[in-house]
């Protein structure tokens, strides 16, 4: 249940075990049985959650949006200093696939930017 391909990204099925992923598919499925029992032409959109997770570790949060292991190949610093807090952007064939932020409130909030940014792609599979 937790491996399957993300149209956000590729074809290649991935297994994501973050928390939003079983309510993204949830509704996804939810969608796709409504147009199902209407008849309906209109094929839904294809499934492309964005997977997300943080983690509070004393004062500082580590918040993940994306699919950074896609990106490993290139990987910027978006904002900050890797000795405190920083986000750090992963990228695929020059788009941008994943974000990490650690660190406190500040971060949390321009981490929020990149999440939107990340969410606003379309997908790469149609």
């Amino acid at each position: 249940v937790a491996r399957f391909p993300n149209a956000r990204y590729d074809g290649v099925p991935r297994r994501v075990e973050h928390w939003s992923i079983p309510t993204d598919t949830a509704k996804h499925a939810a969608k796709s049985l409504v147009a199902h029992l209407v008849g309906s032409a209109a094929q839904p959109e294809p499934f492309a959650p964005l997977p997300t997770f943080w983690s509070d570790q004393h004062e500082f949060r580590l918040q993940s949006f994306g699919a950074p292991a896609l990106g490993l190949a290139d990987v910027r610093v978006l904002d900050g200093d890797p000795e405190g807090d920083v986000l750090v952007g992963y990228h695929r064939d020059d788009r941008l696939v994943g974000v990490v932020a650690l660190g406190g409130p500040a971060t949390t909030t321009g981490a929020a930017r990149y999440r939107a940014q990340l969410l606003a792609q379309p997908a790469l599979i149609s």
